[in-house]
C-alpha cells in the first residue's frame, strides 16, 4: 500500500508540474550549461560514491521559422561546448547526495563576413542537489521513484567580452540563481529479462542575473526504455519534450527566444570493469515550433563521459 501511495504521488506531482507554465527556467540550451539528464535520475547503493566526467559538444547551425528549416544565406556556424564533472554520493539507499561543476566554450563564426570567428570560454555553473527514492529496485520491487531537487550555481563566468560584453548566449554561466526540480520513475519489466521504461519531468526556477536578463520558463519530459544485457554494453533509447517560454529583460520578452522541441536520444554504455565504464549519447531534433520569426537552434548534440563508482 505504501508502494502504490508513494507511486500516485510522484505520478500526481509529475502532472502538476506540467502545469507549472510559469515556472522560470534556463531556455535554449546553446546558453551556459546542460547539468543534467534523465538518465543520470537512477538511485546508487548504499555509501556508493558515483564520479563522472562528461564532454558534450552541441551545434547549433539550424536557422528555423515556426517550425521550419530554412536556408541561412550568412553560412552562420555556432557550436557550444562542456566539460562537467559529476559527483553523487548516496548517504542511504534512499537519499543521494550530487554535485555537478562545469566549464564551458562558445563558439560563432559567419561564413559571409572576413571577420575572425568569436568565441567565448570560462568557468561554467554548478549544481547542489538531494535526491528521495521512496521506492527503489529490490528483490520485493520493480518499480523506483525518485523526487529531487536543488540549487543551480552562478559560479560560471556571466560578462565574458568579445566586442564588450558578450550575449547571453554566448557566456560560459547565467549568472542567476535557479531552483531545479523532477520527478522520475523507472519499472522493470516483468517479462522481458533486463528491459527497463522509464518517464521523467524537470523543471527550472530561474532568477535574473546583474544585468535583469532571465532565461525562459522551461519544462521538460522524458520516456523511454534501457537494455540491461549480461554483456559489457547496454543500450537506451527515449524521447525528450522541452517546452520554453520566451526570455525576458526587464520583464520584456525578449524576441526570437523560447518554444517547444521534441528531440530523440540514443545512448550507449559500456562497462569496462565493474566500477568503471563510459556512455556516449546523441540528441537529434525530430520537432521544433519556435517562437517569434526566426531562430537558430539545434542540429545535434553528443556527449561521452567516464565514469567511476566505489
Amino acid at each position: 500500500m505504501k508502494r502504490k501511495l508513494m507511486l500516485k504521488m510522484a505520478v500526481m506531482l509529475m502532472i502538476f508540474s506540467g502545469f507549472q507554465v510559469y515556472l522560470n527556467s534556463q531556455t535554449c540550451s546553446c546558453a551556459a550549461t546542460p547539468l543534467f539528464n534523465p538518465l543520470e535520475y537512477s538511485t546508487l547503493k548504499n555509501r556508493k560514491w558515483h564520479f563522472a566526467i562528461a564532454y558534450k559538444y552541441h551545434a547549433i547551425n539550424d536557422l528555423v521559422e515556426g517550425s521550419k528549416k530554412i536556408e541561412d544565406d550568412t553560412k552562420r556556424r555556432r557550436n557550444a561546448q562542456a566539460l562537467l564533472l559529476d559527483i553523487r554520493y548516496a548517504l542511504f539507499r534512499s537519499f543521494t547526495l550530487r554535485a555537478v561543476f562545469s566549464s564551458a566554450r562558445h563558439e560563432r563564426e559567419v561564413g559571409i563576413s572576413t571577420a575572425l570567428p568569436v568565441s567565448t570560454q570560462g568557468l561554467g555553473d554548478g549544481m547542489l542537489a538531494i535526491q528521495y527514492t521512496p521506492v527503489y529496485y529490490s528483490d520485493r520491487s520493480r518499480t523506483e521513484v525518485s523526487i529531487g531537487g536543488g540549487v543551480k550555481l552562478p559560479l560560471g563566468q556571466s560578462e565574458a567580452k568579445i566586442i564588450g560584453i558578450a550575449s547571453e548566449d554566448m557566456q560560459p554561466g547565467t549568472g542567476s540563481w535557479d531552483g531545479i526540480a523532477w520527478v522520475y520513475v523507472a519499472r522493470l519489466v516483468p517479462l522481458l529479462s533486463g528491459l527497463e521504461i522509464f518517464a521523467g519531468v524537470s523543471t527550472r526556477f530561474n532568477g535574473s542575473n546583474n544585468r535583469s536578463y532571465r532565461f525562459g520558463n522551461e519544462i521538460i519530459y522524458s520516456f523511454g526504455a534501457k537494455l540491461h544485457t549480461k554483456k559489457i554494453m547496454n543500450y537506451s533509447l527515449y524521447g525528450r519534450y522541452r517546452w520554453a517560454s520566451s526570455d525576458k529583460r526587464f520583464k520584456g520578452d525578449v524576441p526570437n527566444t523560447g518554444g517547444q522541441w521534441i528531440y530523440l536520444v540514443p545512448a550507449v554504455t559500456v562497462r569496462i570493469t565493474r566500477d568503471i565504464g563510459f556512455k556516449t549519447e546523441g540528441e537529434i531534433p525530430v520537432y521544433r515550433k519556435l517562437n517569434g520569426y526566426r531562430q537558430f537552434s539545434s542540429t545535434f548534440l553528443i556527449s561521452i563521459s567516464l565514469f567511476y563508482e566505489i
